[in-house]
């Protein structure tokens, strides 16, 4: 499962499309894959999920705010190896979005954590 991680901003993906757009689009499908349940996707879980979390530094905040949003879906879909691999960095994520940010993005980060509140 090659993906392109660059930057934002130029090029890329075709029709026009740039890097942030297509990688916004591609977070949206494995979040769609894994809410369905689609167990298919278990082989690949571990690259999807080292996908998600490198893209945690990526320029375009939309990028960003996309993988603060995907990964509590990844984490649901398997439980035990999301905890057991991805918890840690998860979590130093957003403490990292919660010290550095500000205002609604700040508490975005705990809000996708605890949905049903």
């Amino acid at each position: 499962m090659a993906l392109a991680m660059g930057g934002g901003g130029g090029g890329g993906g075709g029709g026009g499309q740039s890097i942030s757009e297509v990688l916004l689009g591609t977070l949206q499908i494995f979040e769609n894959l894994y809410s369905a349940r689609a167990m298919w996707m278990s082989p690949t879980y571990n690259e999807v999920c080292e996908m998600i979390l490198h893209l945690q530094g990526h320029r375009d905040p939309n990028v960003r705010a996309a993988v603060v949003h995907v990964l509590p879906t990844c984490a649901r879909y398997d439980f035990v190896r999301f905890t057991a691999s991805y918890l840690r960095r998860t979590m130093r994520f957003y403490l990292d979005i919660w010290i550095k940010g500000s205002g609604d993005r700040s508490q975005g980060a705990f809000l996708v954590l605890l949905p049903d509140l």
